[in-house]
C-alpha cells in the first residue's frame, strides 16, 4: 500500500473513532443536515486550538487557515459542491499536512479528504488532494487524486455523487487536522485543530 494510501485510511478511521466516542450519548452536541438542495452550518470564529491526538514532539502553531466559520454543502448537476469557509487562507498551509475532512453518514458513512501537503513539508506529496473513502465497506471509492489550488477563504470541490451512494439526505460534520510528522504515516494525525457544528 502507497504511503499516501495509508495516511488516507489512518486518517478516515481516527476521524471516525474520536467523533464516535465523542458524540455518543451527547444530545448536546450536533451534526449538519443535507436533505434537498443545500445546508450550512456555523461555526464560532477564533475557536481553533491544537488538540493532541497522538504522541507528537512538534506542536503546530493555530493559523486563521485551521479555523472552521462555516460549512455547507450543494448539489449541483449531479456533484455535492463541499465548502468549509475558513477564516483565513487554506493556501498558504506551513510546514505540515493540513487535512480538511468532510464526515457523510447516510445508509452508509463516507469520509471525503482534501489534504494539503505544505510546499516547505518533509511530506513527499506537495499541494492539494482529493480521496473519498467508503468507512461502511473499508474501501476507497476515489484514491488520491491531486488538485488545484483552493479559493482564497475556504476549500471547496465538487464531488461526484455516486462517489457517495447519491444521497437524497445526509448527516455530517466537518474537521481540520494537522499532522507533523511526516514519516509515520500509518498512524492517524497528531492533531485535531476544529471541528464545526
Amino acid at each position: 500500500m502507497k504511503a499516501a494510501q495509508i495516511l488516507v485510511v489512518a486518517v478516515a478511521a481516527a476521524i471516525a473513532v474520536y467523533f464516535a466516542v465523542n458524540l455518543a450519548g451527547d444530545t448536546g452536541k450536533q451534526v449538519g443536515q443535507f436533505a434537498g438542495t443545500s445546508s450550512i452550518v456555523l461555526d464560532k470564529r477564533g475557536d481553533a486550538v491544537a488538540q493532541m491526538q497522538y504522541q507528537s514532539d512538534v506542536e503546530p502553531e493555530v493559523k486563521a487557515y485551521h479555523d472552521i466559520v462555516a460549512a455547507s454543502v450543494k448539489k449541483i448537476d449531479g456533484a455535492f459542491l463541499f465548502t468549509i469557509d475558513l477564516a483565513g487562507d487554506p493556501n498558504m498551509n506551513e510546514k505540515y499536512e493540513t487535512n480538511y475532512v468532510w464526515h457523510i453518514i447516510s445508509d452508509k458513512t463516507y469520509t471525503v479528504l482534501m489534504p494539503n501537503f505544505a510546499a516547505d513539508s518533509g511530506f513527499a506529496s506537495k499541494g492539494w488532494y482529493l480521496a473519498v473513502y467508503d468507512n461502511t465497506d473499508s474501501k476507497y471509492v476515489l484514491e488520491m487524486t491531486k488538485i488545484s489550488d483552493m479559493p482564497q477563504d475556504r476549500v471547496q470541490f465538487p464531488v461526484d455523487a455516486q462517489l457517495i451512494g447519491n444521497p437524497a439526505s445526509f448527516s455530517y460534520w466537518v474537521s481540520v487536522h494537522v499532522r507533523t510528522d511526516s514519516k509515520n504515516l500509518e498512524k492517524p494525525p497528531d492533531y485535531l485543530m476544529d471541528f464545526a457544528p
